[in-house]
This record gives structure tokens, C-alpha cells and sequence, in this order.
């Protein structure tokens, strides 16, 4: 990933350098016989004119963005038929011998949704190897091995995708690095060549003289202010800030530490599409710039991005205090990027099966109470939610309340 070290050593935008550069080799051109007093020949127009084409079909970061962002997706969806094999496979298994048994525990599945992807991967193929053992114990209930052939296949085509995802995000990493490179290698040229120029016209010519002048063509100058209302929507994945007066463009840079900083962006647009690395904290900061350079950097944002978030796992239940009626506390383990959490029940006779779920509370902690009613099932199920995103349902959680003995 780009560093500190690897910036770009002008303020002109990439569209922009490549214009200048165009334009050059055609003013070099008319000029030649002047520049080759310095050694300057048609050769070394042609070799500048290839810079500037090179750098024109290099590939832009939006466009890298978009690849990683479809590799991304593809192994999401390959991620989710995985998962929902592993569950129908867990389906057999409970059919079998219920979820308390050991053949169920060796699937080692408790909290599937909160894996990580190398844990889930390691994971399939261990239920793969462990539903191959049961194969002729799971006959009867629908276990075939067109069913594990299948599921084999699924898991390759999963590591496969994440695969190229982490190819696609190396890709995406080095060519940011090779564009920063190649353009200040292109920029490096062109100012030697309108030193050049400008040192020949500058008491002989004021036209010719101005052809060589690199910050006439990125804008006019001007005191430039920070940017203002600087904010990420977590929605539609924008960065978006207010104009500055003065400005012909803008750059974004992003930190893991608050020191190290690495350029994501630079155009003119107030508004950049991007989808940060989910789970991690960042920094981001904008500044604004123009043919006299950059101004100052507005206050910077410190957030972590979620693309998902997990449902709730490991819920417990209860009944506390004494005598009738008593409270029943229902917990979970808290849910990395959730703020709050719905809460949902069923009330049953004892033994019956959920009927409709009926929305609680919107819970501000991972734990909920609420007084019981004797004879009752009580069914419970949780979601976790911030402001943007909403989980899958967490597993269904119940108690038996008893009959008031007095």
C-alpha cells in the first residue's frame, strides 16, 4: 500500500499533466531548433510524447476500485453458499442426533456467522471431511455424495474468490503506487524541458515563454481555505465536502496511525465513492489545492467502516428474583460495529413451538429483561443494528416459565 513516501510532486490533476505534456511536445516541436543549442532533439519529443500517452491509459484507481469491488461481491456470494451448505448439512446431523450430541459438536460450528473468513474456510472443509465420516449414517436423511461433491466444489470456488479479491486488492496497491511513480517521472520531464524553454524566451519571447509556464495550465491561484462539512455516508459510500473558493482540485489522504498518510484521491469532484477496509479504524483528512499549491487539511475523521455486521451469537437466558413473577434476563455477546439491538418474542404454552415474533425494544446494550408470566414458553431472537446496517436474525432462545406454586 502507498506510504508517506510515494506523493505526488505536483499540484496539477493527472488529466491535466497529460494536456500540459500533449501540448508540449507540440510547442518543443515548433521550437526545436532553438532547443537543440541544449540537445534537445525530435527524438526526445517522440520519447516525451510516449510518457504522456503511457500515463494517459494507466489504469485509474476508481477503475481498480471497481475490480476489487466486483471480486469482492463475487466472494461474498461464495461465502453465503457456503455457509448455508454447512447449515444444511448441521440440519442432518440434528435429525440424526440432535444438537446436544457429540456428532453435532464435532462440526464445530457455534457462532458460524462471527468466523473469519480463514476460520470459515478451515471450518468448511472440516465439516466436509467430518459429513463424509456420517455418509452412510446420513443416508436415510437426504446425505448423498453428489451432495459432498457439491459441497467440495462450493469451498474451492469460495478460496478461489477470496483469492482473487486479495490479488485484485495487491493489484489495486501496487498500480497506486506505480501511477504516483510514473507521473512524477512524467512531470520530472516536463518541467526540465519548460526550464529549458523558459530560460530561452524569457528576455526574447513573452508568448513562447508562457507555452513553457507548467501552473498556467491548472488554474488560476489564490488563497485556498480548508474544505468545510467534511463527512462520510456510510449509505452510499461518499466522501463529500463543500467548495472552496479558488480551488481546481482536491486530495484525500488516509492513515492507519494518524501519521503516515497515503494519498486515495485527487481530482476535482467534491464527492469520492469509496468503500474502506471493513472493521478497521482510519483516519481521512481533505485538503484543497490549485496552481499555487495546497491549503490546509480540513478537521480530520477517525471512523471504522462495517460492510456487515454479525448477527448475535451465543444467547443466554434465565429467570431471576424471588418469588412470582419473576424477570427474565436474556444476554448475548455484543456485535462488533452494532450500537443498538431489536429485540423479538414469542409467548407459547409450554412445549409449543414460536408463534408470531412481536418487536420489543430497541436495546441500547447486549442484554434484556422483562417481568414473565407463569405457564409460558418465552421465545427470543435478536438484531443487531447501527445506523446504517441491520444483521441477520441471531438463533431463536427459550424458557420455560413455571406455574406459581403458591
Amino acid at each position: 500500500m502507498p506510504t508517506s513516501i510515494e506523493r505526488r510532486n505536483y499540484s496539477l490533476l493527472d488529466s491535466e499533466l497529460c494536456m500540459f505534456g500533449s501540448n508540449l511536445t507540440s510547442t518543443m516541436t515548433r521550437d526545436l531548433s532553438d532547443l537543440a543549442n541544449f540537445g534537445i532533439t525530435a527524438l526526445a519529443v517522440t520519447n516525451l510524447h510516449s510518457l504522456v500517452d503511457s500515463f494517459e491509459v494507466f489504469p485509474t484507481d476508481d477503475s481498480l476500485i471497481g475490480d476489487v469491488m466486483i471480486a469482492t461481491q463475487d466472494k461474498n456470494a461464495k461465502l453465503e453458499i457456503v455457509k448455508e451448505i454447512i447449515r444444511t448439512m448441521a440440519v442432518r446431523v440434528a435429525m440424526k442426533w440432535g444438537e446436544n450430541s457429540g456428532q453435532y459438536r464435532k462440526l464445530g460450528i457455534a457462532g458460524l456467522n462471527n468466523f473469519s473468513e480463514d476460520k470459515m474456510l478451515v471450518t468448511a472443509r472440516s465439516v466436509h471431511h467430518t459429513m463424509t465420516g456420517f455418509l452412510s449414517d446420513l443416508t436415510p436423511f437426504g446425505l448423498t455424495s453428489g451432495l459432498l461433491s457439491d459441497f467440495a466444489d462450493a469451498i474451492d470456488a469460495y478460496e478461489d474468490a477470496r483469492n482473487e479479491q486479495n490479488d485484485e486488492m495487491n493489484l489495486r496497491d501496487t498500480k497506486k503506487v506505480e501511477r504516483i511513480n510514473e507521473g512524477n517521472t512524467l512531470y520530472a520531464k516536463i518541467a526540465m524541458y519548460c526550464d529549458v524553454g523558459k530560460r530561452i524566451y524569457a528576455n526574447t519571447n513573452s508568448a513562447k515563454y508562457n507555452d513553457y509556464v507548467i501552473y498556467g495550465a491548472g488554474g488560476g491561484g489564490g488563497a485556498l481555505t480548508a474544505p468545510t462539512n467534511f463527512a462520510y455516508n456510510f449509505v452510499s459510500n461518499d466522501f463529500s465536502w463543500d467548495t472552496v473558493t479558488n480551488a481546481t482540485s482536491y486530495q484525500i489522504e488516509a492513515s492507519d496511525n494518524g501519521t503516515d498518510w497515503a494519498e486515495i484521491y485527487a481530482d476535482a469532484a467534491t464527492i469520492f465513492n469509496y468503500i474502506p477496509s471493513s472493521g478497521v479504524s482510519k483516519h481521512y483528512r481533505v485538503r484543497a489545492r490549485n496552481s499555487a499549491g495546497f491549503g490546509d487539511f480540513a478537521t480530520e475523521l477517525l471512523f471504522t467502516y462495517y460492510d456487515s455486521l454479525s448477527a448475535p451469537s451465543n444467547l443466554t437466558i434465565g429467570l431471576s428474583g424471588a418469588g412470582f413473577p419473576q424477570n427474565i434476563d436474556v444476554g448475548w455477546d455484543a456485535v462488533a460495529g452494532a450500537t443498538r439491538y431489536k429485540v423479538y418474542r414469542s409467548i407459547v404454552n409450554v412445549s409449543a413451538a414460536p408463534g408470531t415474533y412481536s418487536y420489543l425494544e430497541l436495546a441500547a446494550t447486549n442484554s434484556y429483561s422483562e417481568v414473565s408470566v407463569e405457564n409460558k414458553r418465552f421465545y427470543y431472537y435478536i438484531i443487531a443494528v447501527n445506523d446504517y446496517l441491520e444483521s441477520a436474525a441471531s438463533a431463536a432462545i427459550y424458557i420455560d416459565v413455571p406455574v406459581n406454586p403458591t
